[in-house]
């Protein structure tokens, strides 16, 4: 507006400011590309901003917005000049073209920077690791812990004796293929071996002819995991790792070796504990009568999403599911002290 000259808001005036709060009020939908029907790319360039659209024309001719991306210029892009803002948009515009997606997600002017591409990411599991080496026989532990701080440990006997050094790369090798069994893809492996754990990062050589082929192995398994890194820590901070590899180490001179292991928690009354008046027993038995496989209501639920037919026990089964862990066939559930306990049915009880 000129200054001096006469403002009148007519009946024009009132209809255009209408129309465009109109059109802010309803901002358009996106909406599902319809095969075989040429896309439309637009992009823009600002002095700190990127956009995208990705466009398509439908059965009437109107134009639909199909999904957009934006975001702001940062560092040294700012220094950019205006064409070269506008060939970096369209690597943006390239990518929409690539992968369209359909939403219903209403088109916003406000330039969202890195929420647009915003994902959740999620801790990645632990593992440690440790082997030992005894005069009657050798053996290996390994401990998981889950994001959610759940523990998995396993103890393998190995079948023939080794130094500590090549249990402790039979260690890493177990657990690099129980990772790739579970389909992890971010893993935190710690193991108290400097040797391994320098040579798995190549900042030492593999100098003992035996342990080569024991490197080749675990370099190839650790190539196959996406994103995994390798740290040292001390004995102390590795006991439970160096405990399970024990016990293995153990019993592998024993001929009789148990295939499972049962560590159960007791409460022992103190032995200086006085009792007073006569000492009474109280026996709690309960009896669990099992027409069917009692867990298998939660194995089809975690593998297959199937619940059973019954309402109340359908509701019961997925309340009680996220207490419960399937991993190579075999049900675990956590305790509360985030121990995962294998279930067996009544026969195998």
């Amino acid at each position: 507006m000129k200054k001096d000259t006469p403002f009148e808001w007519d009946e024009s005036c009132r209809r255009a400011f209408k129309n465009v709060k109109d059109y802010l009020m309803k901002p358009p939908v996106l909406t599902t590309p319809v095969p075989r029907k040429p896309f439309l790319l637009y992009i823009a360039a600002q002095e700190k901003s990127l956009g995208a659209l990705l466009a398509q024309n439908d059965d009437q001719g109107k134009e639909r917005a199909l999904y957009y991306l934006s975001r702001m210029m940062v560092g040294a892009e700012l220094n950019y000049s205006p064409i070269e803002k506008v060939i970096k948009g369209q690597a943006l515009a390239n990518l929409l073209a690539d992968h369209p997606i359909p939403t219903k997600w209403k088109v916003s002017e406000n330039l969202l920077d890195e929420e647009i591409f915003y994902i959740e990411v999620l801790p990645p599991w632990r593992m440690n690791f440790d082997g030992v080496a005894r005069k009657n026989g050798a053996g290996v532990g390994i401990l998981f812990i889950s994001p959610n701080d759940d523990l998995m440990m396993y103890s393998f006997i190995l079948s023939h004796c080794y130094t500590n050094n090549e249990a402790e790369y039979q260690a890493v090798i177990l657990g690099l293929g129980m990772t790739m069994e579970m389909g992890l893809n971010r893993l935190d492996i710690f193991g108290d071996s400097t040797l391994v754990i320098k040579q798995l990062l190549k900042d030492f050589k593999v100098r003992k002819d035996e342990l080569v082929p024991y490197h080749k192995e675990a370099q190839r398994l650790l190539e196959k995991v996406l994103n995994v890194t390798l740290g040292h820590v001390p004995r102390a901070n590795n006991s439970q790792a160096d405990a399970l590899a024990g016990i293995a180490a153990s019993l592998a001179q024993f001929d009789a070796r148990p295939e499972w292991i049962l560590v159960c928690k007791r409460w022992v009354v103190p032995i200086l504990e006085k009792a007073s008046g006569e000492e009474e027993t109280n026996l709690v038995l309960v009896y669990a009568i099992e027409e069917e496989d009692w867990h298998q209501q939660f194995f089809d639920y975690l593998e297959h999403k199937k619940l059973p037919e019954e309402l109340k026990a359908r509701a019961y089964v997925q309340r009680v599911a996220p207490k419960f862990y399937f991993f190579n066939d075999t049900l675990y559930r956590r305790s509360y002290d985030g121990i995962l306990l294998i279930c067996v049915s009544k026969e195998e009880g």
